[in-house]
């Protein structure tokens, strides 16, 4: 086709089609010697110190495009590839919705690796990234040419060192118009990553937002993992089918009609028997995932016992777990709850098995299964939230 035609990002993604180190070898080699003005450079390893170097297009000035032009053909080197590294710029690099750097296996990995949580502003102080990009803003708001958005960037890096991820409604306060979490304000002059990867929950990750840097731990959105029955633990995510674990099934019977009754002994039930599947596995309770669904007469909880402790073996967990009677377990249960000062006479409580997720009458309640059934979808679950 006529490359004339074609715009500034659709030649870039013409040149860099999978957002690598396209500078390593002729004839790109030639072009980021070019721009670098440097003979002696012999790829993106040695163009790396221009990473984070601010470009203004069209007219390459502050830099004379050397930071536009090394990210264009180093993207790689320039962590173009990684929503969450330190270098903020991406100005240059096949990045952005269904482009190159943003569909490599690559930025995939690290949204999978990462993480639904956040971290309060004294932490996300000590830590690197977060730092580098204040740094980045910081940049580029005192720049001596004049730049599109430079006094936002100071506000907005202030609001981000003081506030952490809360720094959203500090900048409202101010009546900051800086765009949201996804997407810069179209009048800035810059690119730069967006910030949904270390703000996931205040920046609403969900289903609806999967098409960005959001962290998709096993392919779930933030929003999906309590549904797909997942336990977060030591700032790590565990969730059925994809961490090692022991998963069964216990079933109750109550003979209480009355709601009210049952809703007052859900919660201290539902402890004591978490409490009770890790004292009888050899685990411990911040592990365990119990999920309850009435089901008729019957109480059914599907339970998932994670190996967050590397000593810890499914085999001897569940030898110890599934031998144990269910009197033993019975009692040890009523004898739990009783502790809380709860009286289960009205209730008429019976817990009648307990065992592997084969003993779940119907069908087995798996990841997902919660937002399938009104019923269920309605009851909390309990993990280590309850318990501390």
């Amino acid at each position: 086709g006529d490359l004339t035609t074609l715009s500034l990002a659709d030649s870039i993604d013409l040149f860099n089609p999978e957002c690598g180190d396209v500078g390593d070898a002729e004839p790109m080699l030639n072009y980021l010697k070019f721009f670098l003005q440097n003979e002696s450079i012999q790829g993106c390893a040695d163009a790396a110190p221009f990473c984070t170097s601010i470009s203004s297009l069209p007219d390459y000035g502050v830099d004379d495009g050397k930071g536009w032009a090394t990210r264009m053909l180093c993207s790689e080197t320039c962590g173009c590839r990684n929503p969450a590294g330190e270098n903020l710029h991406v100005q240059g690099c096949p990045y952005g919705s269904g482009r190159a750097c943003q569909v490599s296996e690559s930025f995939l990995e690290h949204r999978q690796s990462g993480v639904c949580l956040e971290q309060n502003a004294s932490s996300l102080q000590q830590f690197a990234p977060w730092v580098q990009w204040i740094e980045a803003l910081t940049s580029y708001g005192l720049q001596s040419a004049t730049l599109a958005g430079q006094q936002e960037a100071l506000l907005i890096a202030q609001a981000m060192w003081d506030h952490g991820c809360d720094f959203q409604a500090n900048l409202s306060a101010q009546n900051i118009s800086w765009g949201d979490c996804f997407n810069w304000n179209s009048s800035f002059g810059w690119d730069f990553k967006t910030l949904e990867v270390f703000c996931p929950l205040s920046c609403g990750c969900s289903r609806e937002t999967s098409d960005s840097s959001c962290p998709q731990p096993f392919g779930y959105s933030c929003a999906e993992l309590d549904q797909a029955r997942c336990l977060t633990w030591n700032q790590q995510h565990y969730c059925p089918g994809h961490s090692p674990a022991v998963e069964g099934a216990i079933t109750m019977t109550s003979t209480a009609t009355d709601p009210t009754v049952l809703a007052a002994l859900f919660m201290p039930v539902q402890m004591a028997l978490v409490n009770s599947l890790a004292y009888f596995s050899g685990a411990q309770s911040y592990a365990v995932r119990l999920d309850m669904q009435p089901r008729g007469a019957i109480i059914v909880g599907a339970f998932s016992i994670f190996l967050v402790d590397d000593t810890w073996n499914i085999q001897t967990l569940s030898s110890n777990l599934f031998s144990t009677s269910v009197n033993i377990f019975e009692a040890r249960v009523f004898q739990l709850v009783a502790a809380q000062g709860v009286n289960m006479t009205a209730a008429g409580i019976d817990i009648t098995s307990l065992g592997p997720p084969s003993l779940l009458p119907g069908r087995r309640l798996g990841p997902g299964d919660i937002d399938d059934d009104d019923d269920l979808r309605h009851l909390p679950s309990l993990s280590r939230k309850h318990l501390i």
